[in-house]
């Protein structure tokens, strides 16, 4: 580790300005002032304050103090940022197979991270493997194998697995089996079976039945009071009653219980009418002479308000799939008649999408991922979930359905996406594993704070992410003083350059803006930009900055810390609206001297929306 160095400045007028590109996207300016029309000062350097011992803090460290459901209302300001640094794509020699699909991300008791998925688009064997830190996997171990049944003439396959921790710590890992021949004709040999771990995932028992009849993809949930729940897609009891149809296939979600950490569930279904207990449907239309049904691939979860949210595919009339919720005041006391529409809370067919998977943070925002045209999309809803904020597409550059999400912290969760190649009719994938963290409104730091590279002052945990571009990334605080705005920005970089940069971008009037870029020196560019493509550069003597860089620039010997910027901006360089001030953090980062430059801002964010843009309280 680099020794420390800490420099303090405080400026004066703006130093060090580039001129002719836009800060966004570091495109020409259509109206850049020339060279010469910009004083450039030199920097007031205070003396090294060896006394300091800069921390910067990572993002994990921050936002602890978190009220229940206070942003349940506020969603749509809400957005996930994912954390470059927790980001792996798990290929053939991390997976052990070249095909795998479905990925699930738990987290056991002590922190551990596992992740179960499936060989194949229909399954055949089930993996597990474990991860301290979402970038170190461990070698995979079969949890379900194949094997061949009826003398040989056909195969059990094991697919569509979920898992859960259990009240009493022992993972449990749910998973349909069929008979891949027999298993639309004779729905005795389909099932779901469950396997469970009381040491980490070293050792498993051998699968238990608890359910009997075709079904798919089962979900399974531990309630608060340690009740174990299967929600599964419930397809064997009417094509027992009305047959089998290629066309269209009646389903519900069906749900399973268990009171004793998974030893029995209720109802014991061992074979026809192969009804477990009806959850949620939706009446779709008459078919072939029979009231259809649909809701399918359903997902549960807690709510912070003790409500159950199941989240499902809906197969409509208009023969295409979209998001329903239904939710659940009571435990899904009663169980619903096999033509009847439930629960009585729901809000059906939102938008389009498939594969759907449900979660909560603790500050209220639902966070639902499903998949439709082969992208992985992600939205935040209300602390009801039912609800929700515009989409965003994530893991950009991959297609393929079935993905999952776990909320594992005050503002993280884990995301997990297989990537899918089809080729001469052959498929093969990897995962798609990455760690996100939520970005929505803070509250500013309260007291005096000096503006001097220390960031011992701000007591006030709530902060901003950016970082999903590069290694580098960068938390933001705020603050108030007699109408100035104060901005502490942490950045950890192992990689210290000179061409790196921290910018913010504050509203001016109407759809104005003032972009203003800070280097490792202090003021680098201040521009007000009329819109994202014309703007000036203007002297910005009254901006503040005191900088503490841990670490050596351009030294690529060593691994850097990072640094700490303490800005004072005047109120004359933003406006408040509404209550809230509206910013855009940015990034920008060269991890080597005379590498490329990547500017890296939240995701969500897009300038000419100021909608998207990030907030602060400032009421």
């Amino acid at each position: 580790m680099a020794g420390i160095l800490l420099a303090g400045f405080c400026l004066s007028a703006v130093a060090c300005f580039k001129g002719g590109e836009d800060p966004v996207t570091d495109a020409p300016l259509t109206d850049a002032p020339t060279s010469d029309q910009a004083a450039t000062v030199p920097p007031e350097t205070e003396p090294v304050k060896e006394d300091i011992k800069v921390h910067i803090h990572s993002f994990d460290e921050l936002n602890k103090d978190v009220t229940a459901d206070s942003h349940g209302s506020t969603y749509r300001f809400s957005s996930l940022e994912m954390n470059a640094r927790q980001y792996r794509t798990l290929d053939s020699s991390d997976t052990k197979v070249s095909n795998a699909m479905y990925p699930r991300v738990k987290q056991m008791n002590d922190g551990t991270y596992f992740v179960v998925y499936q060989q194949g688009k229909y399954g055949s064997t089930i993996y597990f493997a474990t991860t301290k830190d979402l970038v170190n996997y461990s070698a995979p171990k079969a949890v379900l194998s194949m094997e061949s049944i009826k003398n040989g003439t056909d195969k059990l396959k094991y697919m569509t697995a979920d898992a859960c921790i259990a009240k009493n710590g022992d993972i449990i890992i749910v998973s349909s089996y069929r008979a891949e021949k027999a298993y639309s004709k004779n729905l005795d040999e389909d099932g779901i079976v469950i396997v469970r771990s009381s040491d980490g995932g070293k050792t498993w028992t051998k699968p238990q039945n608890v359910y009997i009849g075709l079904n798919w993809e089962p979900n399974i949930i531990c309630l608060p009071s340690g009740e174990l729940q299967i929600f599964f897609t419930h397809s064997a009891p009417m094509i027992h009653y009305y047959g089998m149809f290629d066309d269209r296939r009646s389903n519900g979600a069906g749900l399973l219980r268990s009171t004793d950490d998974g030893k029995t569930w209720s109802p014991l279904v061992t074979g026809a009418p192969y009804e477990a207990q009806r959850a949620m449907q939706q009446y779709v239309g008459i078919y072939h002479g029979q009231k259809f049904m649909t809701d399918q691939m359903p997902v549960a979860c807690v709510l912070n308000n003790g409500t159950t949210a199941v989240a499902c595919e809906s197969y409509t009339k208009e023969n295409d799939y979209k998001i329903s919720i239904g939710v659940s005041e009571d435990n899904f006391a009663r169980d619903l008649a096999i033509d009847e529409t439930g629960p009585a809370k729901r809000a059906n067919n939102m938008f389009a999408g498939a594969g759907p998977y449900l979660d909560q943070f603790e500050s209220g925002e639902t966070l639902l991922t499903y998949n439709t045209s082969n992208k992985f999309y992600v939205r935040l809803g209300s602390s009801t979930a039912l609800g929700f904020g515009d989409n965003m597409q994530v893991f950009d550059d991959m297609k393929g359905y079935w993905g999952s999400n776990l909320v594992d912290g005050t503002h993280s969760a884990v995301l997990a996406f297989p990537n899918v190649v089809s080729k001469d009719d052959k498929l093969t994938s990897s995962l798609c594993i990455g760690r996100f963290f939520l970005n929505h409104d803070v509250r500013p730091t309260e007291g005096k704070i000096t503006v001097d590279g220390n960031n011992e002052e701000w007591t006030c945990g709530d902060a901003h992410f950016v970082g999903s571009d590069t290694q580098a990334q960068m938390s933001v605080r705020y603050a108030f003083d007699n109408g100035d705005l104060l901005i502490l920005a942490e950045r950890l970089d192992s990689f210290l350059t000179s061409g790196d940069c921290i910018g913010f971008i504050l509203p001016s009037e109407g759809s104005s803006y003032y972009n203003i870029r800070f280097d490792l020196e202090g003021v680098n560019n201040v521009m007000h930009m009329e819109n994202a493509s014309r703007g000036k550069r203007i002297d910005a003597e009254d901006i503040e900055v005191a900088i503490s860089v841990v670490g050596t620039v351009d030294d690529i010997t060593d691994e850097d810390t990072g640094a700490v910027w303490e800005i004072r901006i005047p109120a004359k360089y933003f406006v408040i609206e509404d209550g809230y001030l509206s910013v855009i953090p940015m990034l920008l980062n060269k991890d080597t001297k005379n590498g490329k430059t990547v500017t890296d801002m939240p995701d969500a964010c897009d300038v000419t929306k100021r909608i998207t843009w990030l907030r602060v309280a400032a009421e």
